[in-house]
């Protein structure tokens, strides 16, 4: 029997009322760098606390980093990271909702992020160099921005409701479309390739997460790359190679082979065994070169524990009729 964990728990019920669930162990969290070799480096010396820290974003020169933080009990924010001088700040302090996702422009010049400013999750941009927050798109319900094409006219995002998000993209100036829409499966985590000229994503239809590669903007036929389950795609700068997760610790790598309009994907296969967060995002970046891995290092390295509760519906039944 699987469990499938996204997000804070994962659990079953049996046929005959038994429940299986996995406690999340407390978590250690730290900014690191992870190398091809193996080795660690963590950056500075906060400790992140909370229990959202999605989507670690660098830079398109890889010097700076920006990561949303939710402390407890405060609101959700983005901080802008200066890798080579060791500084960070609030994208914008006077944020008034709470800001996640954040995404880089190609040109390295703003960030655009999903904020509840205007009472649900809402697209917006804000320079880098700091300045007033601009509306990108405002829809009902709740939009995500996930990246934009390398010469910034396309942004991919994500619209719908936990269980059932879809695939849209907007060109600023017309209206979004859906691009990837199954009713009631999760399409996610869409990320251009250098080229522009694919995109990657995690999709939910099979049973469980795998991660897909359609062409843009072109029709085509989607192609499915992992094996045994992935999720949290990520391209190489050279569009060479295709990275994902496997699972909570594994990640994973695909040869791309180009060949005029179509790609191929080789193998997959393990690179790095990382200890990173668990959120509902992408949990970590890749540098320019290639070489190294940036993402929320959990240190605590724990396993998962099962607790396993036999009569549970009967007991429920019980307790529920007493009251």
């Amino acid at each position: 029997m699987q469990i499938t964990l996204a997000g804070d728990a994962g659990f079953v019920v049996t046929a005959d009322g038994t429940l299986m669930y996995m406690l999340r162990p407390e978590q250690n969290l730290r900014l690191s760098w992870f190398g091809r070799d193996g080795t660690v480096e963590t950056v500075g010396d906060e400790v992140f606390s909370g229990v959202l820290h999605p989507a670690p974003e660098l830079s398109p020169d890889g010097t700076q980093l920006v990561i949303t933080v939710h402390p407890q009990g405060g609101r959700d924010s983005i901080r802008l990271y200066d890798l080579e001088r060791g500084t960070q700040r609030p994208l914008d302090p006077r944020e008034r909702g709470d800001i996640r996702f954040p995404v880089w422009t190609p040109n390295g010049r703003e960030i655009t992020y999903a904020s509840t400013s205007s009472g649900s999750w809402d697209i917006y941009s804000m320079p880098v160099a700091g300045g007033q927050a601009r509306t990108l798109l405002t829809r009902p319900g709740d939009q995500r921005p996930m990246s934009w094409s390398p010469d910034g006219r396309v942004l991919a995002l994500s619209e719908g409701t936990l269980g059932d998000t879809d695939i849209w993209t907007w060109t600023p100036g017309a209206e979004p479309a859906p691009l990837v829409a199954t009713p009631g499966v999760n399409e996610s985590e869409a990320v251009f390739s250098p080229d522009g000229k694919h995109l990657a994503f995690t999709s939910g239809e099979s049973g469980r997460p795998e991660v897909y590669v359609l062409p843009f903007p072109a029709p085509g036929d989607r192609v499915r790359v992992s094996e045994n389950a992935g999720r949290e795609p990520r391209w190489s700068r050279d569009g060479r190679e295709l990275y994902f997760r496997q699972n909570d610790a594994t990640l994973m790598a695909a040869s791309v082979a180009h060949g005029g309009s179509s790609l191929a994907f080789g193998k997959p296969r393990q690179i790095l065994q990382l200890a990173l967060g668990n959120e509902l995002s992408t949990n970590y970046d890749v540098a320019p070169d290639g070489r190294r891995f940036i993402g929320i290092h959990n240190l605590n390295v724990q396993p998962r524990a099962m607790v396993v509760v036999q009569h549970w519906t009967t007991e429920l039944t019980r307790i529920l009729s007493n009251r």
